[in-house]
């Protein structure tokens, strides 16, 4: 009920991960990285590293530097361009029902483009920006009340805006960084609701965690098993984060919620 309070009084703020678009089709940064491993990198290779031991920033530097920038762009875009999605299929998923919840600013690390089809297939404007639009996202936050996408990690319609490889984040999470100022309006003081997340402590995380408020609470819907459930309550808790828990792999029971 605080929760559905809170959403009314526009005083919630979406925070997207991977897992809302799975059922699109889309990999989770671990899975894209994997597959690229996998498929575009020669046995030889192989053999000469220790791939699996390297954080995911590492991997993707790793890929970049084994795939030259043009080539990797490909395999970003193999991977996440454009798909035709369904229309009861997208019906049936928690985004579809953004348009009607959130009336503001949406936060995602999610380089497609899922959630604009869920605003268009309702015809529905929804302006799109990412950390390449410090000054246009700053107005606009500045002045409330319209419905606004953030793409913290850029968009693959925009492949050179992705944040992916270690020197990427390290650029983008610098200090007073274009990123990290928006990131700071977008998120201080705020409540966020975690969707699709697994809440690991990467860069943005970690991020969130400096500049969060104490006395401010968030929340999450979490899919986990039952056993898992004390652990990560604790690990939750302390991040003062509320969970709602649903079954692994269900993310349709958002929908029920």
């Amino acid at each position: 009920n605080k929760l559905k309070t809170q959403i009314q009084n526009k005083k919630v703020v979406p925070f997207v991960g991977a897992g809302l678009s799975k059922f699109a089709g889309y990999p989770l940064w671990n899975e894209f990285l994997t597959e690229v491993y996998k498929r575009k990198i020669s046995d030889i290779v192989k053999k000469k590293n220790n791939f699996e031991d390297l954080t995911l920033e590492k991997k993707a530097s790793f890929l970049r530097e084994q795939r030259g920038k043009a080539n990797f762009i490909g395999d970003l875009e193999e991977f996440f361009s454009n798909k035709n999605l369904d229309n009861e299929q997208l019906k049936e998923q928690p985004i579809y029902l953004f348009p009607k919840i959130f009336k503001e600013l949406i936060l995602t690390t999610n380089y497609d483009n899922v959630i604009e089809k869920a605003f268009h297939k309702q015809n529905i404007l929804i302006n799109t920006y990412s950390h390449i639009n410090e000054r246009q996202i700053k107005s606009v936050i500045q002045n409330g009340d319209k419905q606004l996408i953030y793409k913290i990690h850029g968009s693959i319609d925009d492949p050179d805006s992705i944040i992916l490889t270690e020197e990427n984040y390290n650029e983008a999470y610098r200090k007073n960084s274009p990123l990290v100022n928006v990131l700071t309006d977008c998120m201080k003081g705020k409540n966020l609701l975690f969707l699709g997340c697994s809440l690991l402590n990467d860069r943005t995380i970690s991020f969130w965690k400096s500049i969060s408020v104490d006395g401010l609470y968030h929340y999450t819907i979490y899919p986990c098993d039952k056993d898992e459930i004390d652990e990560i309550s604790k690990i939750l808790g302390d991040m003062n984060i509320y969970p709602i828990f649903i079954p692994k792999n269900q993310f349709h029971y958002i929908n029920i919620i």
